[in-house]
C-alpha cells in the first residue's frame, strides 16, 4: 500500500510493486464495512460458468469499456479478502449462482442482508436486499422481501414476484 497526501490517497500494489486498481475498491469496502460493525462474506460463482451464464458474459464483455476480469486479477482478490479476515465462498458448481447461496443463506438466517444490484436474490428467497446507489459508494437502497410483495393489493405471490423480475431482465432467466 503506498499513502501520499493530506486526503490519504492511496494505491495498492503487488508483490512485484505493479498497480492494481481492481483491488482498490474490495480493500475499501471491506475497511468501511468492518468500521460500521458489518462482517462481510464474498460470494464468487463457478469459474465454470454454464452455457447461459457463458452467453450472458459474452454479452457483458462486448460493451465497450467494460471492466473485464482476468483469472489473475480474480486470484489476487480472493487472496486480499482472506488477507482481511473475511470469508470468501467459492461456488464450485456452474449451475448455482452465487446469489442463489446467499439468498438461501439469507432466507434461512445465517446473514442478514445480501448487498447486490441484482434482484435475482428474491427469486432464490432472499428477504433483505442492499442495492447500492449508482455514483454515491458507501449508500444502499434497502429492499425487504415482504415489503415488495405487500406493496400491492392484493398481495404479490411469489411466483408473480418472478414474473416480474424475469420481465424486467435477470441472471434467473435469459432475454428473449
Amino acid at each position: 500500500i503506498w499513502r501520499s497526501g493530506a486526503n490519504n490517497h492511496y494505491e495498492l500494489n503487488n508483490a512485484n510493486g505493479d498497480t492494481v486498481k481492481h483491488l482498490k475498491s474490495i480493500f475499501d469496502n471491506i475497511i468501511n464495512y468492518k468500521k460500521k460493525g458489518v462482517r462481510p462474506i464474498y460470494v464468487l460463482d463457478s469459474v465454470k460458468p454454464n452455457d447461459f451464464k457463458k452467453a450472458e458474459n459474452k454479452k457483458r464483455n462486448s460493451v465497450e469499456g467494460r471492466w473485464k476480469p482476468t483469472s489473475a486479477m480474480i486470484r489476487e482478490t480472493v487472496e486480499l479478502i482472506n488477507a482481511m479476515g473475511v470469508c470468501v465462498i467459492e461456488v464450485d458448481n456452474s449451475l448455482i449462482e452465487g446469489e442463489c447461496l446467499l439468498a438461501l443463506m439469507n432466507k434461512y438466517g445465517h446473514i442478514d442482508a445480501i448487498v447486490s444490484g441484482d434482484m435475482d436474490v428474491f427469486m432464490w428467497g432472499g428477504k433483505t436486499l442492499l442495492a447500492p446507489v449508482h455514483g454515491k459508494p458507501n449508500y444502499f437502497n434497502i429492499m425487504e422481501y415482504d415489503d415488495i410483495i405487500n406493496s400491492v393489493d392484493p398481495p404479490l405471490s411469489h411466483e408473480e414476484l418472478v414474473r416480474i423480475c424475469v420481465c424486467l431482465g435477470t441472471d434467473f432467466h435469459p432475454e428473449d
